[in-house]
This record gives C-alpha cells, sequence and structure tokens, in this order.
C-alpha cells in the first residue's frame, strides 16, 4: 500500500466516523427534554435570552398564584402557612434524589427524638 492510498484510507475512515458521531449526536439532541435544550442552541446569547424570559414568566405565574392564595381563604391550616412562609427566603438545595432521601430521613430523626424528650 502506497502512502497515498493509505491516506485516503484514513482520510475515509474518519469522514465515517464524523458522520456517525453526527447522526449519534443529532438523536441525543431529539431525545433531551425540552427545558434542557436552552444547553444545545446553535446561539449561546439567543438560548440565555429565552431561559431568562421563561424564568421571568414563571416567577410572575408563581407570584400571581401566591397572591391568589394569600388573598382568598386558604385550605391550608395556619402552621402549614407559616412553615412555608418561614422557608421560602432560604436559598434552594439542589441534591441526588438519594442523598436528597438521606437527608430528610436523618432530619426526621432528630425531629422525632427532640419531640419525644
Amino acid at each position: 500500500m502506497n502512502e497515498h492510498s493509505f491516506s485516503c484510507l484514513i482520510a475515509h475512515a474518519q469522514s465515517s466516523f464524523s458522520l456517525e458521531y453526527w447522526a449519534e449526536l443529532s438523536l441525543e439532541h431529539k431525545k433531551i427534554p425540552e427545558h434542557q435544550k436552552w444547553m444545545y442552541s446553535a446561539d449561546p446569547f439567543a438560548a440565555k435570552k429565552e431561559v431568562a424570559d421563561r424564568q421571568k414568566k414563571a416567577a410572575a405565574k408563581n407570584e400571581s398564584a401566591q397572591e391568589t392564595s394569600t388573598a382568598g381563604p386558604s385550605s391550608r391550616p395556619p402552621a402549614a402557612s407559616k412553615s412555608r412562609n418561614e422557608f421560602s427566603s432560604l436559598q434552594q438545595v439542589k441534591m441526588a434524589t438519594d442523598l436528597r432521601e438521606f437527608v430528610e430521613d436523618a432530619i426526621k430523626k432528630v425531629c422525632s427524638h427532640a419531640h419525644q424528650s
């Protein structure tokens, strides 16, 4: 095999690998949940604007829902409403489900021991 045919063989292998790679990547992009598609946008600036707009709409919707729930008679007992307001100013902690369950169980155990004492 001469040098030219070898380089042609390598170029063909690379191009077929490249086509397979892009086809596979395209299939993965189609499986992505809608709320994560912004991460793969061709225009990151437009994607950032879309995410910010979506977050503003969600915040406005949540705010209006809170206003209507506090304006009318509450279906929750006062203690539940108080605890919800108590934690609303704290930062949200995002963690894996297993870790969250572990932490929540530990907190519940401590609280139950405190109430038994």
